[in-house]
């Protein structure tokens, strides 16, 4: 049987890897300029790289 553990540091990863790859995506279309983007997007995309990685972190710390 699979551990609790290893299921919740799974999703924590796939939500933390979905956030910061969907938040360096954005922020490379914007600034590249081929995704015409409303301007609150363009404050909010780079914001979701380090909230990303903090999801990772507290899975981490949540499987343990």
């Amino acid at each position: 049987m699979i551990p609790t553990e290893s299921i919740t540091m799974a999703i924590y990863l796939l939500c933390g890897l979905t956030l910061a790859g969907l938040g360096i995506l954005l922020t490379g279309f914007y600034y590249f300029g081929e995704l015409p983007m409303p301007n609150v997007f363009a404050w909010v995309a780079p914001l979701m790289i380090p909230l990303g990685v903090v999801t990772i972190i507290v899975g981490e710390r949540e499987a343990r």
